[in-house]
Order: structure tokens, then C-alpha cells, then sequence
């Protein structure tokens, strides 16, 4: 179970702590490590309700510093999008960055999230994602 730490400026998930960083106009999340496909969904999911619980309209999240599992198959993925968007307790836009082996042409993960009400999209270089994300 999830722990706020101090302030609720991070949160403990199973000896790993979701710490987000306050930046102009958002905050950022930027794991680094080598973790299983399932302790990268907690991370990812555990940083999106903290930045809820704290308030922040715009998050961005980048797991390229994440190594140890392989991209999804399509069940996986799209329970994980589908947990996201649930995880978003309040109105948050959410970009995304990760390694291009990652992301599917179809950007099937992104669909099931915004199916669900979270504003997402997902990168693979974090200046193109910034850009979407500070777009009014």
C-alpha cells in the first residue's frame, strides 16, 4: 500500500519512492533503474495520482531511464491505460515519454486512456513532448 512521505511531495510503493519534481508550468517524474513491466505501471500510475493529490493540471512522465522488461503485448498495455486513467483523480494532462521501441503506430495505449477521460499522449524525446504538453 502507498504511503504520502512528508508534504505528499512523494510517495513509498513497495521501497520505491515516487518523487515529483516541480518544474514551470508542470511537474516531471523521471525514474531511473532496472524494474520489472508491472513495477514500471505502479511507478507510472503512482506518479499520475500523486500529481492529482497534489493539485498539478500538467505531468510529465519519462520512463526512458527504465530498463528490465520488454515493451507490452496488447493486453498488458491496455490494462495499464485503463488503470491511468483511473488513477487520475482530477483533471490532469498527462505526456509521456519513453523509448521508440515502445510505442505502437496505432498509439492503441493512448486510445484506451483517453476512452477513459485522461488527457495523454506519448513521445519519444521529451522536447516533443513538452511542446504538446505547455500547448493552452
Amino acid at each position: 500500500m502507498a504511503e504520502v512521505m512528508g508534504e505528499d511531495t512523494s510517495v513509498e510503493i513497495m521501497s520505491t519512492i515516487v518523487q515529483l519534481e516541480p518544474k514551470k508550468g508542470y511537474v516531471a517524474f523521471h525514474p531511473e533503474g532496472e524494474v520489472l513491466l508491472g513495477e514500471c505501471a505502479n511507478l507510472v500510475c503512482d506518479a499520475v495520482r500523486l500529481a492529482c493529490d497534489q493539485g498539478a493540471e500538467k505531468l510529465l512522465v519519462d520512463v526512458s531511464g527504465l530498463t528490465g522488461f520488454e515493451p507490452p503485448t496488447t493486453a498488458p498495455r491496455y490494462f495499464f491505460n485503463e488503470r491511468l486513467a483511473a488513477e487520475a483523480t482530477s483533471p490532469i494532462k498527462v505526456a509521456m515519454v519513453c523509448r521508440p521501441e515502445f510505442i505502437r503506430e496505432d498509439h492503441y495505449g493512448v486510445m484506451i486512456a483517453r476512452n477513459r477521460g485522461l488527457l495523454c499522449e506519448i513521445f519519444a524525446s521529451e522536447s516533443e513532448a513538452l511542446e504538446w504538453l505547455l500547448r493552452p
